[in-house]
């Protein structure tokens, strides 16, 4: 699967999953944020499933410099948003928002985004760690 018919895959699967989520959400067979949350997840699996298969068949340039961008984009990423956290994080605790037009509230609620995305991710890498030492058993 070339890189063309891989993007057009997960446009068509996150459109697949909105309209599900605004159908089901229209007759009131579950509540729209439940509704859009598993629509959410099950695009993002198949999403998973199709980049796995990808994954598999590229060759070790493409693997490579993948790997070197997600490390070195992602953990510049994480940097940036840890360092907008903490300056949040001041104004949450701190009162003092009027720099960021944010009230404590409100940067809390960012603050709290932040730390959950983080831990998620840093879950998600663990275990995938794990499993990945586990089955060259180490």
């Amino acid at each position: 699967m070339g890189l063309p018919t891989l993007f057009l895959a997960a446009t068509g699967l996150g459109l697949l999953a909105g309209g599900v989520a605004v159908v089901a959400a229209a007759f009131g067979l579950a509540p729209v944020a439940i509704t859009k949350a598993v629509a959410v997840l099950v695009a993002g699996l198949a999403g998973l499933v199709l980049t796995g298969r990808w994954w598999k068949r590229a060759d070790e340039a493409v693997r490579e410099a993948h790997k070197s961008s997600w490390y070195w984009g992602g953990s510049t990423g994480l940097l940036v948003a840890g360092s907008i956290a903490v300056a949040l994080a001041s104004v949450a605790f701190g009162g003092g928002g009027d720099q960021f037009g944010l009230s404590p509230a409100e940067a809390g609620l960012v603050v709290f985004g932040v730390a959950m995305t983080v831990a998620l991710m840093l879950l998600g890498y663990g275990l995938f760690w794990a499993i990945w030492w586990l089955r060259r058993g180490r």
